[in-house]
């Protein structure tokens, strides 16, 4: 459900953006997700705890260090893309201007009309690549605890 307000465009009434005309208080419960989604991915990124799901003991060390690297780079980028969407609704907010409000890739074609934009859309592409590479490795090295 979360994921749905987080990256929905314009088109549907369910969306955010939509919604932020009659209810002005949707733009503090939208910073609010995006926001708080962005930052507790960029601290997983930077504890590593996404370790623990992992079967450590079935990895050699190079797939651990593969893993960890490709993790915290690719959980890095997806925290900056939700802190993005975050920056965004404060922009809007201030400028009292819902209509300014986007999903994720809204916020993504935003920063790509920036000066350095390319680039950073670039980096977080490329972030999104190494998350995907990291999901690979999870779904063969997850550790599953029996109920």
């Amino acid at each position: 459900v979360m994921n749905r307000w987080l990256l929905c465009g314009n088109s549907s009434l369910s969306c955010p953006s939509t919604l932020f005309h009659k209810f002005p208080a949707a733009i503090g419960f939208h910073l609010l997700l995006s926001g708080s989604q962005g930052v507790s991915f960029l601290y997983e990124a930077y504890t590593a705890k996404f370790r623990k799901h992992f079967k450590l003991l079935n990895m050699s060390k190079a797939q651990i260090q593969w893993a960890t690297w490709l993790g915290r780079f690719g959980i890095s980028a997806r925290g900056a893309a939700f802190g993005l969407i975050g920056l965004l609704v404060i922009q809007a907010a201030l400028q009292d201007d819902p209509g300014e409000v986007q999903g994720l890739g809204g916020s993504l074609q935003a920063l790509a009309e920036e000066a350095l934009g390319q680039w950073i859309l670039g980096a977080i592409a490329f972030g999104f690549m190494a998350y995907s590479l990291y999901m690979l490795i999870q779904a063969r090295y997850r550790r599953i605890d029996p109920p």
